[in-house]
């Protein structure tokens, strides 16, 4: 069997390890994985693998339209980079959203201003101000922004690692000078087990969806879980610094269970 993992050259630099980490996995199931980039996707005929970590839904659907079994399928690429989609999504599930808009004056001040299509929390500012506002629209000039009230428990969120339709472990990431809680900015992590309600919310997003590996996220307002975002090409660093989870294992299994 041929195989692809698939990357942008810029991610695939900072993503070195990880890759690594899938390739001794499926060395180990005697398949070989080669990285391809985007930019090029040069390569001696199709796969009958790829593995879509370039969060790019074209790529997706190039593959998937010339029957390659592409992971995650291109509905879970579109819902991990389109947020006003997800969002819109989600609510037709009456899964529980922060009030969201694409027209700032729905929402008010303060308000979080995120990009459509931004990962890591870089892209993400809280704003308190008139003037705050203006700034991050003129940083922001050109992109597709969303507009969404401001949950009343900042700085920690709740991440829910996903292989198969299957929670593997939820981290609790936390932040004590930041309102984003990211890892890759510099937030805590630590082990949590679900609650009855952050596992029924996990489960209605993936109801009707083929979630091959994937990380939902949710944050907290008015001492309740609520969806913050679902990430098709998760980060595992925190998984990988706080447990024993082998989860590009879990995975690969999965990958070799149903291919």
């Amino acid at each position: 069997m041929r195989a692809v993992i698939l990357y942008r050259k810029e991610d695939a630099v900072k993503n070195r390890g990880y890759i690594e980490l899938f390739t001794r996995e499926f060395e180990k199931r005697g398949v070989g994985l080669s990285l391809v980039y985007t930019e090029d996707m040069e390569m001696p005929g199709l796969p009958e693998l790829v593995i879509n970590r370039s969060r790019s839904l074209r790529a997706a659907y190039f593959f998937e339209e010339r029957g390659v079994k592409v992971s995650n399928p291109p509905e879970i690429c579109r819902i991990g980079n389109d947020k006003l989609y997800a969002y819109e999504l989600m609510k037709d599930k009456g899964i529980p959203l922060m009030r969201t808009s694409r027209d700032p004056g729905d929402i008010g001040l303060p308000c979080v201003i995120k990009t459509v299509d931004g990962h890591g929390g870089d892209e993400v500012f809280l704003v308190n101000s008139v003037a705050e506002q203006k700034a991050v629209l003129k940083k922001l000039a050109g992109r597709k922004l969303l507009f969404q009230e401001v949950c009343d428990t900042p700085g920690r969120d709740l991440r829910i690692y996903i292989v198969g339709n299957r929670i593997v472990a939820g981290m609790m990431r936390s932040s004590d000078n930041d309102f984003r809680s990211n890892y890759s900015l510099g937030g805590k992590a630590e082990r949590h087990k679900l609650t009855e309600e952050e596992e029924m919310i996990a489960m209605q997003v993936m109801e009707g969806m083929t979630v091959d590996h994937a990380a939902i996220d949710l944050i907290y307002h008015r001492g309740h879980p609520v969806f913050n975002e679902l990430e098709d090409a998760a980060g595992s660093r925190m998984l990988y610094a706080n447990t024993d989870i082998n989860i590009v294992k879990l995975y690969a299994d999965h990958l070799m269970r149903n291919i």
